[in-house]
């Protein structure tokens, strides 16, 4: 009776101590996490590799070495430069937790890893090592990128849109300031009831524009073949002065108020041009 007295206790000291250990032991295996401790000099004691797994084979005979042995055998620059900045967290006697570096692989691709440590200290205060654990985060990383990327796309195409917005609302004012200039002109005779040869031209001049305010707003309805990268370009066989003529005639107006003479020099007989029509006036114009 009296030796079990004293043995109760001890046993159950014992139990409670088999039944943490089992604690610690199921959750680090379900966890994701990789277990490790350092010594002093950054050499690992210990480490336990959950069954999650990764594709690196980083944890094939590391007892004994240091993080640094491993990367210089590998000779990845990205690495070192990150253990150098974790070794002087840990030579400062430092705790830090999420601390992220990478690694290249044998296949070339990189893994990513979030560490976080504490010193463990002897009973005189003084750091005897390091245990700490290493999350592999490749997966959200990777995820990171791809949403980034996404961002980067949907800026770009908001850029892109923006400046053929812009573009547009300049080619579709040129038409329109040529219809209502030269159809001022007609309405209120300006040359008088006598150059009708005159307003006629004018009228051709208008009609041209509209023409080209009618293909410029069927541009606008076909955004979602731009956007596709299927606009197909109609091409021709035209004549580069007859297109070069319109493009004064729409702009020949405007010049004229703002004080620019805008003449066109052609060869005779003036070129043929493989093109499309439309889009080589757009460029002209611009």
């Amino acid at each position: 009776a009296t030796i079990s007295f004293f043995l109760f206790p001890t046993a159950r000291t014992f139990d409670r101590a088999r039944e943490g250990e089992r604690r610690f032991r199921d959750y680090a295996q379900m966890a994701t996490d990789w277990l490790w401790e350092h010594d002093r000099n950054l050499r690992f004691t210990y480490f336990f590799k959950t069954r999650g797994g990764t594709r690196t084979d980083v944890t094939k005979n590391v007892l004994g070495k240091t993080r640094r042995e491993i990367a210089e055998r590998i000779g990845d620059g990205e690495e070192l430069a990150a253990l150098n900045r974790m070794e002087r967290l840990m030579h400062a006697g430092r705790s830090f937790t999420g601390f992220e570096y990478s690694i290249r692989t044998r296949t070339g691709e990189r893994e990513f890893f979030r560490i976080s440590a504490k010193p463990l200290l002897d009973m005189f205060g003084h750091i005897r090592g390091f245990r700490g654990t290493t999350q592999v985060v490749t997966g959200e990383k990777r995820r990171e990128k791809e949403l980034r990327d996404a961002k980067a796309a949907a800026e770009a195409g908001s850029a892109s849109k923006s400046r053929f917005l812009a573009m547009m609302s300049h080619e579709l004012r040129t038409p329109l300031n040529a219809i209502i200039g030269f159809s001022e002109v007609i309405a209120s005779q300006r040359f008088g009831p006598s150059a009708m040869a005159r307003y006629a031209d004018y009228a051709q001049t208008i009609h041209s524009s509209g023409q080209q305010l009618l293909e410029l707003i069927s541009q606008l309805l076909d955004m979602s073949k731009i956007e596709a990268g299927k606009l197909e370009l109609e091409e021709e066989d035209l004549s580069a002065g007859d297109v070069i003529e319109d493009c004064v005639t729409l702009l020949g107006e405007r010049a004229q108020e703002a004080g620019i003479a805008l003449t066109p020099h052609l060869p005779s007989p003036a070129p043929v041009i493989r093109a499309a029509r439309r889009a080589l006036r757009q460029v002209l114009i611009n």
